[in-house]
């Protein structure tokens, strides 16, 4: 990674570098694992879609519906059992975190 790479990029360094410290719960140590999940998901969406735009091309027809039809996934979570509590008031650990955190240690 270059320095100045991008917002991204200084997001991941952040979190990568929050992972490693020895003074974080578990319940920290989860949501920080989920949020880098979520920025290195974010990162490499922004790189396979400027990869398609250099090669060009046009969307088949079934990519152009599924654009215009609502998001499915939004759809699933508005369906989503609601946890019965909070780990702090007003912040919701995200249900993959525990499971992450468990991949990475």
């Amino acid at each position: 990674m270059q320095i100045g790479s991008g917002r991204v990029e200084a997001m991941i360094w952040i979190r990568r570098n929050q992972l490693a410290r020895r003074n974080l719960t578990d319940d920290q140590r989860s949501i920080n694992a989920e949020r880098l999940r979520q920025l290195e998901s974010e990162r490499a969406k922004t790189e396979r879609a400027s990869k398609a735009r250099s090669l060009g091309g046009k969307a088949t027809p079934d990519q152009i519906e599924d654009r215009l039809s609502d998001n499915v996934a939004d759809k699933r979570s508005a369906k989503a059992p609601k946890p019965k509590r909070d780990t702090r008031k007003g912040h919701r650990r995200p249900a993959s975190a525990v499971s992450i955190y468990n991949k990475i240690f």
